[in-house]
């Protein structure tokens, strides 16, 4: 999913949910929680077998039209929706809006953020939800996204030296689902087949939801 960068810092702490530790360096990390000891490490791993950006495979960016972007950010418990609209293009009256909600999910011993969750939408103009994940990751098992009773699948898209990103796309009635929903679990496999689960409330989703919605 490809979505505005950098998004607006807003750190918050999610409870409950495991604890997991952030990435320290540069080089590709695991995370590793114990279940039985309730300990947090990071251990030295290689970098997960998914699709690598770079630059020779991403599209030129279109030239930005001139003249200042107007950005709106709104909180919503702990979302942030951020709109941002281009000037108008020559003969147009209204410039192109863009919004996308975030939510950051805060390891409560580090206070790094460890898993972000976007929602936007992609460069086809697609609805899509998006989840960032530490490396060190088991890929082909991708990122669970556990709405009550349901779960929904994203499939990891790429990985880079500190992260990777699973996405999927959503229709109305997955939305639906969201907006009801108090809290939601994000779970995922690590390399050495531990598994991390984080249990996150999702209030202001719906009026997240309901923003993009117009935009």
């Amino acid at each position: 999913m490809i979505l505005p960068r950098p998004f607006r810092s807003t750190s918050f702490r999610a409870s409950p949910f495991l604890a997991i530790a952030a990435l320290l360096a540069a080089t590709p990390f695991a995370v590793l929680f114990s279940e039985d000891t309730g300990a947090v490490t990071v251990a030295q791993t290689q970098q997960a077998p998914a699709q690598n950006r770079t630059a020779q495979s991403q599209p030129a960016a279109p030239a930005a039209p001139a003249g200042p972007v107007k950005t709106e950010t709104q909180s919503f418990d702990n979302w942030v929706l951020t709109c941002q609209e281009l000037p108008p293009a020559a003969g147009a009256k209204t410039g192109k809006k863009t919004c996308f909600g975030v939510l950051r999910i805060t390891d409560n011993q580090s206070k790094r953020v460890v898993v972000v969750w976007k929602i936007g939408r992609d460069g086809k103009d697609v609805p899509t939800i998006a989840i960032t994940t530490p490396t060190g990751v088991l890929v082909r098992d991708g990122v669970d996204l556990v709405l009550g009773q349901n779960t929904r699948k994203l499939a990891y898209q790429w990985c880079n030296g500190t992260e990777c990103e699973a996405s999927i796309a959503y229709d109305a009635a997955l939305a639906k689902e969201l907006s009801a929903a108090k809290e939601a679990t994000i779970a995922f496999r690590l390399q050495d087949g531990r598994q991390v689960n984080v249990k996150v409330g999702v209030t202001g989703v719906d009026k997240v939801l309901t923003g993009l919605a117009k935009s």
